[in-house]
């Protein structure tokens, strides 16, 4: 669908199409597809273990300790149950940890943690997002090349109206640009 908004063609600035999202040139298929061959497998890894101790707070210091060791950080944790002056619910007490750690150091850290405690049970997940990723990359590009085209064609604008058209043009680009860097850069946390 290229109806509704369709800029002209200009020799310096390549053909150029656009259709409210993406644009499509020569230049950004070859990207796209340099792109894809450069990038390799992007997948994030999510991992649920249940675990038993008879030393809860030794354990749950060793964890943190793992996690530390291993290039990762707590995003969120919950410790509930009895404590050390309640004894007769000292053994029903848990902990949850959210943590994030370099992919690289997933699979380390699953088994050092097993050898901490005894795993009841563990489930281990993984999402291949490599799709995602390109295509986020591949619309940023474009968009970044779109708003320099029209910058361009702004400096060659003849009269106002044309000026404001193509400033809102810049500004709906912009927009389109910081919301998809900011998925992209959520996107990138999970990996």
């Amino acid at each position: 669908n290229y109806a509704d908004k369709n800029f002209a063609s200009d020799s310096n600035l390549g053909d150029t199409y656009y259709d409210g999202d993406y644009e499509y040139t020569e230049e950004s298929n070859k990207i796209q597809n340099e792109d894809s061959q450069n990038v390799s497998g992007k997948i994030i890894y999510t991992a649920y273990l249940t675990a038993q101790t008879k030393t809860f707070d030794k354990t749950t210091t060793k964890i943190k300790n793992l996690i530390a060791e291993n290039g990762g950080y707590i995003a969120s944790s919950e410790l509930s149950g009895g404590t050390n002056y309640d004894y007769d619910s000292y053994d029903s007490r848990r902990a949850t940890f959210i943590i994030k750690v370099p992919a690289e150091n997933f699979n380390k850290l699953i088994e050092s943690a097993e050898g901490i405690a005894n795993i009841i049970n563990k489930s281990v997940n993984s999402d291949d997002v490599t799709m995602q990723y390109l295509d986020y990359e591949v619309r940023l590009n474009n968009l970044k090349n779109q708003e320099q085209r029209l910058n361009e064609l702004l400096l060659k604008a003849e009269n106002l109206d044309q000026m404001l058209r193509i400033e809102s043009e810049i500004t709906q680009v912009r927009t389109d640009i910081e919301r998809i860097t900011q998925s992209f850069e959520v996107l990138k946390n999970k990996i």
